[in-house]
């Protein structure tokens, strides 16, 4: 976003969901961490990649793949307590409203940018800034799985109110004083 732009208080409409991106919202829960990353090359992907594989030899249940078809993926995230996103669109990706709109738990790089409707830390998701934290919050997360529930569902009512095509329309017909 230009600072000009801020100045008159337009901000992107960040990365959001369209309704492919819900899956099954009703699954159980039977994955601690879900990590799913095309690629290794930047970010904390790398770091975060390599810390979930630490924690599987501790015993926890963590599924890291890539690759997998767009309905199998999404079914891993609904499966999950909790999933993670790293980087992306000025660190506004589409792992991140996939995640959210999965009821998991989503971990999420705090972003750089300006975001309308910024989801809550520790209400609609979890935010982290470097890797110290990262690992920090998530070992308190996965010993408070009811409360990587509550935030799920939090995350997917925010992404339902505020992140889907309706609700950017909406935004936008506001914005212009279309709509009273």
């Amino acid at each position: 976003c230009y600072p000009a732009d801020l100045e008159y208080g337009i901000f992107p409409l960040n990365v959001g969901c369209q309704n492919k991106n819900f899956g099954n919202i009703d699954n159980s829960k039977d994955i601690d961490v879900f990590c799913s990353f095309g690629q290794l090359g930047n970010g904390y992907r790398y770091e975060i990649n390599n810390f979930c594989q630490q924690l599987k030899t501790e015993g926890y249940k963590i599924e890291i793949k890539a690759g997998l078809d767009y309905n199998s993926y999404l079914d891993h995230i609904s499966r999950s307590y909790i999933s993670v996103s790293s980087w992306g669109a000025g660190n506004s990706c589409q792992r991140q409203w996939e995640n959210m709109a999965n009821k998991s738990c989503c971990f999420v790089q705090d972003p750089e940018i300006e975001v309308i409707f910024k989801p809550q830390d520790n209400i609609h998701c979890i935010y982290y800034k470097n890797m110290v934290e990262f690992e920090s919050k998530i070992r308190k997360m996965l010993n408070n799985k009811q409360k990587c529930i509550e935030i799920g569902n939090s995350g997917f009512e925010f992404v339902k109110k505020h992140h889907t095509g309706v609700a950017r329309v909406n935004y936008i017909l506001d914005k212009i004083g279309y709509r009273k």
